[in-house]
């Protein structure tokens, strides 16, 4: 049986502005919402007052369970930069309470990339990974829309050559079913190295938009969980069945209502499901 923690990540939010994570930790924690994620960039700009941080995060009971990391992975030249960010935004997430970094591919900038790309990704991240779990916590690698892995080929492909030691899979299932994938074959095939998840629903309109030239490195095409066409309860029948216990976060790259409303609608969503796990004050 899972027993993951479930939370909402502040993407709905915000990318970038502190006031408006500050208003996403608050209503994650009114919703029952454990944890949530950001961008190590968004970190940087609190870092400053982190009491201040730790305050509005102990207030609403949240946790700062994970951030991202995003960068040129495949350009050697930016092996060394990327390290030290990932040593110094390790550190920050376990000294805060958390518990992962999440490695995000690169920006797409050419329809193929060759073997050679991979293993300098591949040996970035493993170095990563490895200032990761010095500092007590876990890196985990989230294939994303946009970015040089989207397909369950460039998935399989960065799994193969990462060290599973050193660095495990955080899958998205609505980024997995954007790029073509099937979410429940790729989550089924990496199980056992499956250490963080978000879960995302892909829109019905996905199709219409893609023909219409929307790009797949558009926000847009997403849905809240349980109105889109994501298998979502196979999906997580599979971390039932292998007793995940990491976290579980709720994520949607763009609202159709408000940011707030839809983090409500995945609640309800994931309250029907996972009522025991989330906060006793969450509905």
């Amino acid at each position: 049986m899972m027993t993951s923690k479930i939370g909402h990540t502040a993407l709905v939010w915000t990318f970038d502005d502190v006031e408006n994570f500050r208003h996403a930790i608050r209503t994650c924690g009114e919703l029952g919402f454990r944890g949530t994620e950001i961008a190590g960039n968004l970190y940087d700009q609190m870092a400053s007052d982190e009491a201040a941080l730790r305050a509005s995060l102990g207030a609403s009971d949240v946790t700062l369970a994970a951030m991202f990391q995003f960068g040129a992975w495949t350009e050697p030249e930016a092996a060394k930069e990327m390290v030290e960010t990932a040593t110094r935004w390790a550190g920050a997430i376990a000294d805060i309470g958390g518990s992962i970094l999440v490695v995000v591919p690169g920006q797409r900038e050419r329809d193929h990339y060759t073997a050679e790309d991979f293993h300098v990704m591949a040996d970035t991240m493993n170095k990563c990974g490895e200032v990761a779990l010095a500092a007590g916590i876990t890196a985990a690698v989230h294939p994303h829309w946009g970015t040089t892995v989207e397909t369950e080929a460039e998935i399989d492909l960065l799994l193969s050559l990462l060290d599973e030691r050193l660095v495990g899979f955080a899958p998205d299932s609505g980024q997995i079913a954007k790029g073509g994938g099937d979410p429940v074959a790729v989550i089924k095939r990496h199980i056992g190295r499956v250490r963080h998840v978000h879960l995302k629903d892909l829109s019905s309109d996905w199709p219409r938009l893609r023909d219409e030239g929307v790009p797949l490195n558009s926000p847009k095409g997403y849905a809240e969980l349980g109105e889109g066409t994501v298998d979502l309860d196979s999906f997580l029948g599979v971390l039932d069945d292998a007793n995940f216990s990491g976290w579980l976060l709720a994520e949607l790259d763009e609202s159709r209502y408000t940011p707030d409303r839809s983090a409500e609608i995945n609640r309800d969503f994931l309250w029907k499901r996972f009522g025991p796990l989330m906060s006793a004050g969450g509905h």
